[in-house]
């Protein structure tokens, strides 16, 4: 065989090897970016369900008698007190592990938005805390918006969907704690 058959098997072959390496590397990324997706997908069903807390809550303190109400006000071990300090810590938790997570570039603006969104939902529910005064309370429960939570969750959320379609992940579902898709 001549030295140009040698030279052109030669290019071949790095040709080839190179369409190997970057299809291999985009597989590998491709399926990396879906296993933090998933955990995306984990972190907003936490969201999810501590968005409704704190619209139940709310939800439950508008139907309540005005005697019921002063007793929420006046009693920072209250049932609802108790689960609006909770929503706080762990909506901070949330938002600062979202705002931090090593994530490829393509989920960067999904896990700002959920991060803003855990931020949203801590700060509403933080507005009421252990140091206030009775009527203080009832002030910052007029203060409390619902509609700024809904906003930042669905913009959340909306990313989520989009970024899931990319991915051609169709069903997620929590069930028993496991996260499957």
């Amino acid at each position: 065989m001549p030295w140009w058959g040698w030279l052109i098997a030669g290019i071949m072959g790095v040709v080839l090897l190179g369409v190997v390496v970057f299809f291999g590397f985009r597989w590998t990324w491709h399926g990396a970016s879906r296993r933090y997706l998933v955990q995306l997908i984990g972190r907003s069903e936490n969201i999810i369900a501590s968005r409704r807390t704190l619209e139940a809550v709310m939800g439950n303190l508008a139907e309540e008698s005005a005697e019921s109400l002063m007793e929420f006000a006046e009693d920072p071990e209250s049932v609802d007190r108790k689960a609006l300090l909770e929503l706080t810590q762990g909506m901070a938790i949330v938002a600062d592990e979202l705002w931090t997570m090593p994530l490829p570039k393509r989920l960067w603006p999904v896990g700002e938005a959920l991060g803003d969104a855990a931020a949203t939902i801590g700060e509403e529910s933080g507005r009421i805390h252990d140091l206030m005064e009775s009527d203080e309370v009832l002030a910052a429960l007029g203060e409390v918006n619902l509609s700024k939570v809904a906003e930042e969750h669905d913009r959340a959320q909306e990313l989520v969907h989009e970024v899931c379609a990319y991915y051609d992940v169709e069903d997620a579902a929590v069930y028993g704690g496991g996260l499957y898709i």
